[in-house]
């Protein structure tokens, strides 16, 4: 079940995002419900690699006796499964899954990431089967290789998997007996930005058996938990001067400008404005500007 430990809901129209603040912002979930929580949501990729997809669909998510179950069915070629979260971490967080996997398994990802909001590319740690079975970290952060892989032999089939971040730090860590340790860490601006929490099942390599796991629980905290609408990348507000006039009805206005008045050289602003009887506005941004003097003509 979620528990929200909050104090504040700040909503700015202007960037079109949802804050919720607080001394700290978390999420718990066992999957005990057998429906999902509504902070999480499931994304079968059947694209995401190439070549995409062979065979049938073939990936499933269930919940059953308090574990989120993934699957993949035999046949099936480069997929991949997703529980996603609706909420983006922001500033420091810890995120962290109890989860495990059949031994012998073949080349699949399993496991817990984290990753910019709209980005394919992230950090995660994950249990990698095939060859040599392995528990595997990535920071592919901002574009692939990012800070490149990590990876330690294992015999393991359950571990908790944990990401941090403090700064712009990111570390992924595991712990398969006791105490958690680092596999992978790195520390850049590029780091720092907010981000959504994913648990995968990923067949990048074509392996066509059947495999499944298990996630147990997945615990979120966070200075702040941001919520959808995202905000737009470089998005900012800035100071604007409003030209108002009274304008007759279906009368042609034009707005124009200069530099400044002793110039007598006058510039169009926009397209002229049709007349609706009231009181006509028009904005225009004075970002990056010294000053501008503004009239509007009646046209014939």
């Amino acid at each position: 079940m979620k528990t929200a430990k909050t104090q504040t809901m700040v909503t700015i129209a202007v960037l079109c995002c949802s804050v919720f603040a607080g001394r700290a912002a978390t999420f718990s979930e066992t999957f005990d419900s057998t429906t999902l929580n509504t902070n999480l949501f499931v994304t079968i990729h059947t694209n995401f690699f190439s070549p995409p997809l062979t065979g049938t669909n073939g990936f499933s998510f269930s919940l059953s006796e308090g574990q989120a179950l993934f699957g993949k069915e035999a046949g099936v070629g480069n997929g991949g499964l997703s529980l996603n979260s609706f909420f983006a971490l922001v500033g420091d967080f810890t995120v962290t899954a109890e989860c495990g996997y059949p031994s012998s398994a073949p080349p699949c990802s399993f496991g817990l990431g984290v990753g910019p909001i709209g980005s394919l590319s992230g950090a995660d740690i994950f249990f990698s089967g095939g060859v040599g079975n392995a528990i595997s970290a990535n920071i592919f952060i901002p574009n692939f290789p990012g800070f490149g892989t990590r990876y330690v032999s294992t015999t393991a089939t359950a571990a908790s998997f944990r990401i941090t971040r403090v700064g712009n730090t990111l570390s992924c860590q595991y712990k398969t007996g006791s105490g958690f340790e680092t596999l992978h860490s790195a520390t850049d601006p590029t780091l720092g930005v907010p981000m959504t929490v994913t648990f995968l099942l990923y067949n990048e390599n074509g392996g066509m058996a059947t495999y499944g796991g298990w996630l147990d629980s997945l615990d979120a905290t966070a200075e702040q938990f941001l919520y959808p609408p995202w905000p737009i990348p470089g998005a900012s507000i800035s100071h604007a001067v409003e030209v108002c006039w009274l304008a007759a009805l279906d009368r042609s206005y034009q707005v124009q400008w200069c530099p400044a008045v002793d110039t007598n050289t006058w510039f169009n602003f926009g397209s002229p404005v049709l007349g609706d009887g009231s009181t006509n506005c028009v904005f225009d941004s004075t970002r990056g500007r010294d000053k501008r003097f503004y009239r509007v003509l009646e046209k014939p």
